[in-house]
C-alpha cells in the first residue's frame, strides 16, 4: 500500500467529486484505492519536495504559483490502482474552451426559453456561456471535462453547419 498526492486546483474539487461525490466514488470502487479530499480551510502553502514545478492538468509546468494544502488530493492503495486513481481524477478537471458562433445564430442555438442550450448542456454535461447579446460578438465558451467539451464542441459546430445551410436554402427560395 502506497499513498501518492494528486494535485488538484480546490475550485476544480466539486467539479471532480460529482454530485455526491458520485463521481470519486465510481472511481474509488473502479481502482480499488482510497482518495481523501483536503479540508475546505487548509490554506497554507505545500511544499512537495519531490520536484520544484508541478504538473498541471492541461500539462503546463506550473512554478510561480505555489501549491496550497488545500490542492492535495491523497491516494492509497496498490501503487498502479493509485497512479490510475491519479489519472482518472485529472480526467475531470474542467476546461473551458472558446467556440466560434455567428452572433445570428446565437438565438437559434439557445432555442426557445434556452431549451436548446440547456438540453446540449444537459446530454454534454457541460456549462455553455454565450456573449452578451449587447456585444454581438461571436465567441463562446464551453466547460465541462475535456471529452464531454470537444464532444460538445462538435454538436454545437455541427449545428452552426446546419443554420447556415438553411440560411442558404432560404436565400436561394427567395429568388
Amino acid at each position: 500500500m502506497v499513498t501518492i498526492e494528486c494535485i488538484i486546483p480546490q475550485k476544480h474539487h466539486r467539479t471532480v467529486m460529482g454530485a455526491k461525490g458520485s463521481k470519486v466514488q465510481r472511481i474509488t470502487y473502479d481502482h480499488d484505492v482510497q482518495i481523501k479530499f483536503p479540508d475546505r480551510d487548509a490554506r497554507e502553502d505545500y511544499h512537495n519536495h519531490q520536484d520544484d514545478g508541478q504538473q498541471q492538468a492541461n500539462g503546463d509546468l506550473e512554478e510561480h504559483e505555489p501549491v496550497r494544502m488545500c490542492d492535495v488530493i491523497r491516494i492509497t492503495g496498490k501503487p498502479e490502482n493509485c497512479e490510475a486513481a491519479k489519472q482518472a481524477l485529472l480526467d475531470l478537471v474542467p476546461v473551458t474552451v472558446e467556440v466560434n458562433v455567428p452572433f445570428d445564430y446565437h438565438r437559434s442555438i439557445i432555442g426557445q426559453k434556452g431549451r436548446d442550450v440547456r438540453e446540449l448542456m444537459d446530454i454534454y454535461d457541460i456549462h455553455i456561456v454565450l456573449s452578451p447579446a449587447d456585444q454581438h460578438l461571436d465567441i463562446n465558451k464551453i466547460s465541462g471535462t475535456p471529452a464531454n467539451v470537444e464532444d460538445a464542441k462538435k454538436a454545437v459546430e455541427e449545428r452552426c453547419k446546419e443554420l447556415e445551410s438553411e440560411k442558404q436554402d432560404r436565400i436561394r427560395k427567395s429568388f
